[in-house]
């Protein structure tokens, strides 16, 4: 097995529950199956047999389904091919859907987009695991994008592609009905659900970090063009930027709050929101917001 094959075997992942632990094994033939271990009855049941690698796994939030990618094909910018199996085992197929993988929409649909070089990265969909269906959600390229869960309206940096060739470059916010709504023009290197009372986007573009509301109206919220970062609880957020000396906290109405002398690598927050761990130059520090 090469060195691509081999990094596969390594995957694994635990069930919502915690109860079952899916994992890549290679105990039969000569290509890795996806197997899975019941914590409980402490029985391991094999669910695939196939020709391809196993490469990665998700489980759906709902526990019912894992979601899996295979290949024999280890190089730059390999699509794997995409599985679905029952965890309990009742059910496996393939997916005639491939691309880049962005995570569970719901408990069935599964967003992924495609990426070329050229285009860059382009057809956000949405795949349902069940029927094996895709639904576009944005065909043209796109550099980032986040989905407002309660609302079905996606915020994206898009540009024109062969689809749309006249459309302006900017980011949009696209609602469930298909409508697009240009609201700056410009690009953004990250976009985030912020969902708090002011603000249901923040963006961080070349002219600063915006807030974008529901209608699409844009506010200037700081000078920071570099990365924002969100509490658990959606109540504090961080703007920092690789060239400035300080990090920029602010409170649920996106006003600041308070800075922090320090240019991060990394920031991790606890899961209740009270306090960050920061890894930067390369020295682990932690901090309260409060």
């Amino acid at each position: 097995m090469g060195a691509g094959a081999s990094s596969g075997i390594f995957t694994v992942g635990w069930s919502p529950d915690s109860r079952t632990l899916a994992f890549a094994g290679e105990m039969i033939g000569p290509t890795s199956d996806l197997y899975v271990y019941d914590r409980q009855t402490r029985e391991i049941t094999q669910l695939t047999s196939g020709p391809e690698q196993i490469q990665w796994l998700t489980w759906s939030p709902d526990g019912k389904w894992i979601l899996h990618g295979t290949t024999n094909e280890f190089s730059e910018g390999q699509v794997d091919t995409f599985h679905a199996a029952r965890s309990g085992g009742s059910l496996a197929k393939t997916l005639s859907d491939r691309g880049d993988r962005v995570g569970w929409a719901t408990t069935t649909i599964y967003t992924l987009y495609s990426s070329e070089n050229g285009l860059g990265d382009h057809n956000l969909r949405n795949l349902n695991i069940e029927t094996g269906k895709s639904f576009s959600i944005w065909q043209d390229g796109f550099m980032s994008f986040a989905f407002d869960p309660k609302n079905d309206i996606l915020a994206i940096s898009g540009w024109p592609s062969p689809v749309n060739p006249d459309i302006a470059t900017g980011i949009y916010l696209v609602y469930p009905n298909g409508t697009r709504k240009l609201v700056v023009e410009d690009t953004s290197s990250q976009t985030v659900y912020r969902g708090t009372k002011k603000d249901l986007f923040v963006t961080s573009s070349t002219d600063g970090t915006l807030g974008i509301s529901k209608d699409g109206i844009v506010t200037k919220i700081g000078e920071q063009t570099g990365w924002i970062s969100l509490s658990p609880n959606l109540t504090w957020m961080i703007l920092y930027d690789w060239n400035n000396t300080v990090m920029d906290v602010y409170s649920e109405n996106d006003q600041p709050v308070r800075q922090i002398p320090i240019n991060p690598d990394v920031i991790v927050w606890r899961p209740d929101s009270t306090a960050i761990f920061l890894i930067s130059n390369p020295d682990l520090q932690s901090s309260t917001h409060k």
